[in-house]
């Protein structure tokens, strides 16, 4: 059956996860999320989380509520991390290391987010993101990592700091935001950071993101979407 208008009762979820990589050792997790009821399943205020520990004190935490207040004309998403996590640098462009190295990335990252709908489905707003980060080599070769930042710059490995102001359109006419069966959802974003507003860099960045839900035959749907993002500086 599918759910098109009515959200009556409040639904929470939450999962217990275990897992095992050698940067990590284990690691132990919860994962969970709240969905207050609504009497219009577009218009549903929430708020989803995850938290990680692993034995070797490492950490990740993401929250992420949305709201809809203003009889639902308003729209507020945010999005917060932290971690301490380990990850793995490729190179970058087309020149790539012959093997992957390991590093640490600490991070704090915020994303914020205010809409208004102006015509139907239609919202325009606007952003501001903050992102702060220190990456750290887990190698202990010096050599190394002296030839990484020869070749790649030393962007990225110091502490930087970096602020961006931007503008948001989206479309979304989705007859179930969290299982569509039909309906268009198209979201482009413009951004920009800049040396003179606080920020470590200078940066410009365009992300599209567009999906469309047709509903084939009965119990099977079919998305068709793009999505792409593109920073300059």
């Amino acid at each position: 059956e599918i759910i098109t208008s009515d959200w009556s009762s409040d639904v929470c979820s939450s999962d217990l996860n275990v897992v095992y990589q050698p940067e990590t050792d284990f690691a132990f997790g919860v994962a969970g999320a709240y969905y207050a009821k609504s009497r219009d399943i577009s218009r549903i205020n929430s708020m989803s989380g995850s938290m990680y520990y692993t034995l070797r004190n490492q950490f990740l935490l993401n929250l992420s509520p949305k709201f809809y207040f203003g009889a639902g004309k308003y729209y507020l998403h945010s999005n917060l991390k932290l971690q301490s996590y380990p990850d793995f640098y490729y190179g970058r462009g087309k020149r790539l290391l012959a093997e992957r190295q390991a590093y640490i990335s600490r991070k704090l990252e915020v994303n914020n987010e205010i809409q208004r709908e102006v015509l139907t489905h239609f919202f325009v707003g606007a952003q501001l993101s903050l992102i702060t980060e220190f990456a750290r080599l887990m190698t202990d070769s010096a050599r190394l990592k002296q030839q990484i930042f020869e070749h790649y710059g030393t962007a990225g490995w110091e502490l930087y700091r970096n602020i961006s102001f931007g503008a948001v359109l989206r479309y979304d006419s989705r007859d179930n935001p969290f299982y569509p069966y039909r309906g268009l959802f198209l979201r482009t974003a413009f951004d920009l950071s800049s040396t003179h507003l606080l920020s470590s860099y200078s940066l410009r960045r365009f992300s599209f993101d567009l999906r469309h839900y047709i509903s084939t035959w009965q119990g099977q749907i079919t998305k068709i979407g793009r999505a792409s993002c593109r920073e300059r500086v």
